[in-house]
């Protein structure tokens, strides 16, 4: 149910110091349209062509398969961009440090086609090239990411190990804590959601984490009667998440998830007075209203409106 979004498909706008003819270029940035080409078209042979000029964009790659792929990621060819990379790789006279970029973009590529496995093969496979080494900790994220992915959680905490800080502190954060959640580490997994939510509320993932609080959360005190204070507590705490959920994306599946579990944790709370109950309902109307407004969604605004007005 939930969509990774900013720790894979983030672009990457620099790589280091890799030979001794100074930094390399940038390997991808991100898709922007998709191209017009015919599903199962073949993609030619790419010429070898003269060094770009000045005026030309300097990607990673000057010429032939390898320039071509990171051009067709960017459009979003998935299939071209596979194909070019594929054929790069099999040749047998790429150093390292080209290698190991092009690894890195069929990573990417396996991703994208969701073979999770194999994208954290090429992306350990990556890291052996001495150009790379400065993206050793965003290679490793992505490896982890990939190995959480392909139902290794175990592996893909060894490999957050030593990390820390940094701007993909967010992305390590949600990696931990789903892969502690995954081992069933329960308290550990909610420490790190709580931890991510406080230091990065504005994560592209931040509702996904809020969601994954909520569900460890509603586990609090399950068959105990009566309710202990801590689990009291902690059912609190996932009401609120869930009713923030609901507020912050009402049209989305983590506010159908939410609209699901609060009668349950309401249940065994006990229900709220019937002033902050209606309260939250229009709130909540409201939110609905302006998001279908976002999308244009006219006809339920009308009906939606109506309902409140009435109400």
């Amino acid at each position: 149910m939930f969509v990774r979004s900013g720790l894979i498909l983030a672009p990457l706008l620099a790589v280091a110091a890799c030979k001794s003819d100074g930094n390399k270029p940038p390997l991808y940035t991100e898709a922007s349209k998709t191209p017009e080409r015919a599903p199962g078209e073949a993609v030619t042979e790419v010429a070898e062509e003269p060094p770009p000029s000045a005026s030309e964009r300097d990607l990673w790659f000057a010429r032939g398969d390898g320039r071509e792929a990171i051009l067709a990621r960017e459009r979003g060819d998935h299939e071209a961009a596979t194909q070019l990379l594929d054929r790069l790789l099999a040749r047998d006279d790429l150093s390292a440090d080209d290698r190991g970029a092009a690894e890195l973009l069929r990573g990417l590529e396996d991703v994208e086609a969701g073979a999770h496995a194999r994208a954290a093969d090429r992306f350990a496979a990556a890291r052996k090239a001495p150009a790379l080494a400065k993206l050793d900790a965003r290679l490793r994220l992505l490896e982890a990411q990939a190995r959480l992915d392909a139902g290794d959680p175990a592996r893909a905490l060894e490999l957050t190990e030593g990390l820390a800080g940094g701007p993909q502190e967010a992305d390590l954060l949600l990696i931990r804590a789903d892969a502690s959640q995954r081992t069933n580490a329960r308290a550990e997994a909610i420490a790190l959601y709580e931890q991510l939510l406080a230091s990065a509320s504005s994560h592209p993932r931040r509702h996904e984490a809020r969601a994954k609080l909520a569900g460890l959360l509603a586990q609090a005190g399950e068959g105990d009667a009566p309710l202990s204070p801590e689990a009291r507590a902690e059912l609190t705490k996932a009401r609120a998440l869930y009713e923030t959920l609901e507020l912050e994306v009402p049209l989305s599946d983590y506010a159908a998830e939410a609209a699901a579990a609060l009668p349950r944790i309401d249940a065994r709370l006990g229900a709220r007075s019937k002033a902050d109950a209606l309260a939250f309902e229009r709130s909540l109307a409201k939110s609905r209203i302006e998001d279908e407004l976002k999308r244009g969604r006219y006809k339920a605004v009308i009906q939606d409106v109506d309902a409140l007005l009435k109400g």
